[in-house]
């Protein structure tokens, strides 16, 4: 899942794998991620992590020790609020689309 966002004036990508989406998904429409703060929240069974810090939502799912991913706190709420609305339920599945193409910055761009 690619997800494309304007923060501070510059076009941001968080990209995740399938299933740590559709966790993350699970996880928001469970509520399990509601008690979100500074300290690490487990939000999947395989170890996946959530905090927020300095303002950022922090996503651990391969490296426990380290964030794989990261994104604005207002961008976090803005994407809980589409889950669970059931927006994003029927978007297309695009397999695949050459970066050069969609003129999207490299992935892990943040903080």
């Amino acid at each position: 899942m690619m997800i494309v966002y304007r923060y501070a004036g510059r076009a941001m990508v968080l990209s995740l794998p399938a299933p740590i989406w559709a966790g993350l998904v699970e996880a928001v429409q469970d509520r399990r991620l509601d008690g979100l703060g500074g300290e690490w929240l487990a939000w999947a069974p395989s170890g996946g992590r959530a905090q927020i810090a300095d303002g950022y939502v922090l996503l651990a799912y391969k490296d426990q020790d380290h964030p794989d991913a990261w994104l604005p706190h207002s961008v976090w709420q803005q994407i809980v609020a589409v889950v669970r609305a059931h927006a994003i339920d029927c978007l297309p599945v695009i397999e695949s689309v050459a970066r050069e193409e969609a003129a999207l910055p490299a992935p892990g761009v943040g903080p």
